[in-house]
């Protein structure tokens, strides 16, 4: 079993995902994953966007995720009825599966160090978001650059899977949002140990939405 933790392996895969971007793509493309990202507390209207890429991040605190471990609960037995989850009850949820909230890891051969904090959700109209913040340090400079993807889940077979709609490393959209940005996607969940149980529960689920803020799940 691999002794990295769950987010230090996350970070080896965006690594390697960055690096191919910069190989792959174009010099202008390294150059748009450098230039700052907008952060903000919640969306600009389109004209206060200017063509800059933003990135709101969901919330972590707050009484709304105050329920999460009953609904944990709830969708483990498989209860009947619909379950309604909001950003706070998932990042809440996230924090609590975790020892840590911070990742390092460090790339001697070329002087990297790499720190980033577990990824957050962020639901938003009828969009699912998972944003992560990643610092690069190296050779006495820093860089962070947020990476967020952005898209919705659709049933594929028997089981809901998320599918990518808009992918960005820093300012640079990612293009093949349905193959660079799900190749992405599913990198990064198995990069997470899901307990047997969760994914019995979501392998058996009738229905996943979402509604405005809320993640709808169906037994």
């Amino acid at each position: 079993m691999s002794t990295q933790s769950p987010a230090t392996r996350f970070l080896s895969t965006l690594l390697l995902i960055i690096l191919g971007v910069f190989l792959g793509i174009s010099t202008a493309a390294g150059t748009l994953i450098l230039e700052p990202v907008r952060v903000a507390r919640k969306a600009p209207s389109e004209e206060d966007k200017k063509g800059e890429i933003y990135y709101i991040a969901g919330s972590r605190i707050g009484s709304k995720g105050a329920k999460w471990l009953f609904k944990k609960q709830a969708l483990v037995e498989g209860r009947v009825g619909e379950l309604s989850l909001v950003e706070e009850e998932l990042n809440q949820w996230m924090s609590s599966s975790y020892e840590s909230r911070r990742s390092r890891l460090e790339l001697p051969a070329i002087k990297m160090e790499i720190r980033a904090e577990l990824p957050v959700f962020r639901i938003a109209n009828g969009m699912f978001q998972v944003g992560m913040p990643v610092e690069y340090s190296s050779f006495g400079k820093r860089w962070k650059i947020y990476t967020q993807v952005q898209g919705s889940f659709e049933k594929e077979g028997d089981v809901f899977a998320f599918v990518p709609q808009r992918f960005y490393v820093g300012s640079c959209p990612i293009p093949n949002a349905q193959g660079i940005s799900r190749s992405f996607f599913y990198r990064y969940k198995n990069s997470f140990e899901i307990p047997e149980d969760l994914q019995h529960a979501w392998a058996n689920l009738a229905d996943v939405r979402i509604e405005g803020n809320t993640l709808l799940l169906t037994p």
